[in-house]
């Protein structure tokens, strides 16, 4: 037998122990939590934590990485953070809700199934630095940390809050958004690239030292301060790139002798309105005559799709994109056309439907001559 296939089908002791160790407190939690037990719960769901933590740095460390062990550690997360958190919410706060109490607790079962499969088929080609999504344990760690810091301030999952706002909708709407940010595309910093054998500045024993007096005196509070900033660090970075992406840079190549005219019609876009926040999209048009470099086709698309991510307006977009391409290219011409429906025109104020904005910028050859500008409109009406 292949030593390759032999070693993924191989069952070691020491990696399993650990992933069995999480299983157990996840199967723990729940326990606790049928009991009423809902500090223990939440505390095992930690246990869970760091036991997870530790069976694939054993395993790296001993050489005993199996598929097996893979399978086995996303199955023990599945319980440990997927059914746990939910089953503790769920009993701790959510019964009360009845029917819409259970299906927020399913739906963050779901959402942590989704996120484990997605993980498990995406393993070798994720981005190292980021996750894509909340990672599972973070999210179990957020409802844990949220219940601890609850019991231990004395409010329990029936509390009213200024006489009108209940625990259960406020528990509600964080396994919702617990739930929901496993299944986003948002990044989420993996730590992957810490490297603990560089040194630090000496300062940072003193903020460890402090960090460390802080958790010893609030450990509940810190540690769901610590969570919840882990939490909202994404969508800062998510809105951060969209309101303001930063500047790509696109391979240009030797043109080898061509000079007539590159022209890609049709090219689909959408973005937000910066006035009303609502979306308009179309079609853009894209034209350039090379002077000596050339640029990949898809390259063009991704230009108009890089300038479009964003709040914007049509005017702009088609500005942005033919100054990029006349800066990167140095053509001797550059002509963008976008076509666009505006739902800020059909949705509010005129309410006219069915109604189309087109913007254009030319520069060079086909600003200063007619025939080349005259060429590419009847390029882009032949569509």
């Amino acid at each position: 037998m292949n030593k390759s296939v032999k070693k993924q089908s191989e069952f070691y002791l020491l990696p399993n122990l650990f992933t069995t160790a999480a299983l157990f407190f996840g199967f723990f939690s729940i326990l606790n939590a049928m009991n009423g037990k809902f500090e223990f719960a939440a505390l095992a769901i930690f246990f869970a934590l760091v036991m997870d933590g530790l069976d694939g740095r054993v395993a790296r460390l001993t050489n005993t990485e199996s598929k097996f062990g893979a399978e086995y550690d996303s199955l023990s997360d599945m319980v440990s953070f997927g059914v746990a958190p939910a089953l503790v919410m769920y009993v701790w706060a959510l019964k009360p809700l009845g029917k819409i109490g259970w299906i927020g607790a399913f739906i963050y079962c779901a959402c942590a199934a989704f996120r484990l499969a997605r993980f498990n088929t995406k393993l070798d080609v994720l981005e190292k630095k980021y996750f894509f999504g909340l990672p599972s344990p973070a999210a179990a760690a957020l409802i844990a940390s949220f219940i601890w810091v609850c019991i231990d301030n004395g409010i329990s999952g029936n509390d009213t809050f200024l006489n009108f706002f209940q625990m259960q909708w406020f528990a509600l709407i964080m396994i919702l958004i617990a739930a929901l940010s496993m299944v986003t595309d948002i990044k989420y910093y993996s730590g992957k690239d810490l490297n603990l054998r560089n040194s630090v500045p000496s300062v940072s024993i003193l903020l460890i030292v402090m960090a460390f007096s802080l958790l010893s005196h609030s450990p509940a509070e810190i540690i769901f301060i610590i969570l919840l900033g882990y939490l909202l660090s994404g969508y800062v970075k998510f809105f951060k790139e969209f309101l303001n992406p930063p500047e790509w840079n696109c391979t240009t190549f030797e043109g080898e002798g061509y000079d007539e005219m590159i022209v890609q019609t049709n090219i689909p876009f959408h973005s937000l309105c910066e006035h009303h926040i609502a979306p308009f999209f179309g079609y853009g048009h894209i034209a350039y005559v090379p002077n000596k470099r050339i640029v990949g086709l898809s390259k063009l698309a991704r230009t108009l799709e890089t300038f479009s991510r964003r709040l914007q307006n049509q005017e702009r977009i088609t500005t942005q994109v033919a100054e990029f391409l006349q800066k990167k290219l140095d053509p001797k011409g550059v002509a963008v056309v976008l076509e666009a429906k505006h739902m800020c025109m059909e949705m509010r104020g005129v309410k006219k439907h069915d109604t189309f904005t087109t913007t254009s910028k030319m520069s060079g050859v086909f600003k200063l001559h007619s025939d080349p500008r005259n060429e590419f409109l009847n390029l882009i009406r032949k569509k």
